[in-house]
């Protein structure tokens, strides 16, 4: 598939009160035409930075980003797109919807104050087609302030979407929402943006807005990408122990490669536990300091004995806690003086100070650098 946002060697700074800020380092990443592709990281990790730096809110200090054929920023050719002339629509995290303004003069804004001119009947025809792609049609007339949260953000993402842009931004568009509104307005931003077929960068902090929505995520901690991939491989294959910890949760065990692997190979780490069979997502050496990473729903917990094999990791401990969540047990299991934490069927019988068995697949514990890895250049594209 053809490429159709490029972003190149991003970086931004800000000057403050207590000294120069390093908002964006060094962020380089592709988006293909059509996907849905989501910045994802904690507050001030640089996400919302670089989505300012793309729609031209921001000027960078050095980088390149290319839209399409399109050219808008070249740092070292001195060039920058003013945001007015960038073919992107932008939602924001607070909407920005005009209160004295109805639905109609809402959406119809960019059409009016845009470099290009439409006649009345053009600029009513694609408010109209606007409005009914996110299903607010035959509220045109109401004044936006009478609108529900809901509504609101609907009504944000047709006024973007009115000039039919190339590219569709979206700065934390579903977080003012309540949870059960957000889950919907969830289902429906991705069957609009798949409908449409248009090119989506989205930033949140919210992890299961991530891996739903997204064709690619992009992780991001302290201005510097982290990892990127498509959802499935983030999460089940971390290349660092902060993608490991930010989406999810994770047990790690912390050691030393026992054997020198290869990249997609099976190792040994010695843990305070004992030797830990895992996988490995890049080349590591013998005697590397390294830690494994092993999600709590494939920590398996038995009463009684534990299956044996060579592409099985087996401990042994006491139930520390018992925390029913509904559809799963949260336990905590001490092992040799650490908690490891299992997710168990509720309808198990688990209590607190049982002796039990954990159990983990070689293949479900994958071995991150104990530091935090930047990701490399090579994986864009």
């Amino acid at each position: 598939m053809a490429v159709a946002l490029q972003v190149r060697n991003l970086f931004k700074r800000f000057d403050t009160d207590q000294g120069e800020v390093r908002a964006v380092e060094d962020v380089t990443f592709d988006v293909e035409s059509g996907a849905f592709f989501t910045l994802l990281g904690p507050s001030g990790c640089g996400k919302s930075t670089t989505l300012r730096c793309i729609a031209g809110l921001e000027r960078p200090d050095d980088g390149d980003i290319t839209l399409e054929d399109a050219v808008l920023v070249s740092s070292s050719r001195g060039m920058w797109t003013p945001p007015h002339k960038r073919p992107m629509g932008m939602v924001f995290q607070s909407y920005a919807i005009w209160p004295h303004m109805n639905v109609f003069d809402n959406v119809a804004f960019p059409l009016k104050q845009g470099p290009q001119k439409f006649s009345n009947a053009e600029t009513r025809d694609r408010v109209m087609r606007s409005l009914a792609l996110v299903h607010l049609d035959g509220l045109e007339k109401r004044p936006a302030p009478q609108l529900s949260g809901g509504q609101q953000q609907r009504l944000a993402l047709a006024r973007a979407l009115v000039n039919e842009p190339k590219a569709l931004l979206l700065d934390e568009p579903l977080s003012n929402l309540d949870a059960k509104l957000r889950e919907e307005m969830r289902n429906e931003l991705k069957l609009l943006t798949s409908t449409l077929g248009i090119t989506t960068l989205f930033v949140t902090h919210d992890q299961l807005e991530a891996l739903t929505l997204s064709d690619q995520v992009a992780v991001m901690d302290s201005g510097r990408l982290v990892q990127y991939g498509p959802p499935r491989e983030i999460y089940e294959a971390p290349r660092n122990r902060f993608a490991a910890e930010f989406i999810g949760s994770a047990n790690f065990f912390e050691g030393t490669v026992t054997d020198a692997a290869e990249t997609g190979g099976v190792t040994g780490v010695e843990t305070e536990h004992g030797v830990l069979r895992c996988t490995t997502a890049e080349a590591v050496g013998k005697g590397t300091r390294v830690a494994v990473a092993v999600r709590p729903e494939n920590v398996m917990l038995h009463t009684g004995a534990p299956p044996a094999g060579d592409d099985v990791n087996v401990l042994s401990g006491t139930v520390a806690s018992v925390v029913y969540l509904g559809n799963t047990l949260d336990c905590q299991v001490e092992v040799n003086g650490a908690l490891v934490k299992a997710d168990v069927h509720p309808g198990e019988d688990v209590n607190e100070n049982d002796t039990v068995a954990l159990s983990f697949k070689v293949s479900a514990s994958r071995v991150v650098p104990v530091g935090v890895a930047v990701a490399a250049a090579e994986q864009a594209g």
